[in-house]
């Protein structure tokens, strides 16, 4: 009448408990995510980004102002400094003006024409005395009259020097005016006026002493 014996290993067991997972391995090389950029750097760099276009098109600005300037200059740049030597105006020759005493002529003229002033006590004080016959205004031990211009620059040629507008050009031996005394038929002067022309004046003598009127005779060029 007893409990019959049970086969070993038999009865109520618990259950067994569970059994943890295996630990999670992290692959090779992975790297957490990066966090997001804030908003303000974004802003700071879309405006440094501006900036730099903003710059670059100042840039491209003065580069572009300077070629225009440049070419500007170059077009206005002057016939003189290309390289070509602009040539001396043509000579126009007036042979025998007779200028009384007192009188003068301007180079313009054409034919030049002998005048005077009636306020002028002198005509070396005429305003557009190119070339003038009169007195000398200053006290001179030479009492001969005097030829001269408002400009006061004349030079006296030697025999050595020909007349001619580079003649005139280089030589600096400038004089207020020349006596009367001072010349001889063929000599020529020189003559540098206010407005800036030059005229070579060949003088050819003065009316003899028996003349009713007081002049000399020069070919203008």
């Amino acid at each position: 009448g007893g409990t019959p014996a049970q086969p070993p290993g038999a009865g109520y067991r618990h259950p067994a408990p569970p059994q943890p997972y295996p630990p999670y391995i992290q692959p090779y090389g992975w790297q957490p995510p990066k966090p997001k950029r804030s908003v303000g750097r974004k802003i700071a760099i879309g405006a440094a980004v501006g900036v730099a276009l903003l710059w670059g098109a100042g840039c491209v600005s003065v580069l572009s102002r300077l070629g225009d300037s440049t070419d500007d200059s170059s077009s206005r740049t002057p016939a003189g400094a290309s390289g070509q030597h602009r040539p001396d105006p043509r000579p126009v020759s007036f042979k025998g003006i007779n200028i009384p005493r007192g009188y003068w002529v301007r180079f313009a003229d054409s034919p030049p024409k002998p005048t005077d002033e009636q306020n002028t006590s002198n005509a070396s004080f005429g305003k557009n005395a190119d070339f003038y016959y009169d007195d000398d205004p200053d006290y001179s031990e030479d009492q001969t009259p005097v030829v001269g211009t408002a400009g006061d620059k004349v030079v006296l040629l030697n025999n050595a020097e020909h007349g001619s507008l580079s003649t005139c050009r280089r030589v600096t031996r400038y004089a207020e005016n020349i006596h009367l005394s001072q010349l001889s038929k063929g000599s020529q002067i020189c003559v540098h006026t206010v407005s800036g022309h030059i005229g070579l004046v060949t003088y050819r003598g003065a009316a003899g002493r028996s003349s009713p009127s007081d002049y000399i005779t020069v070919d203008l060029t």
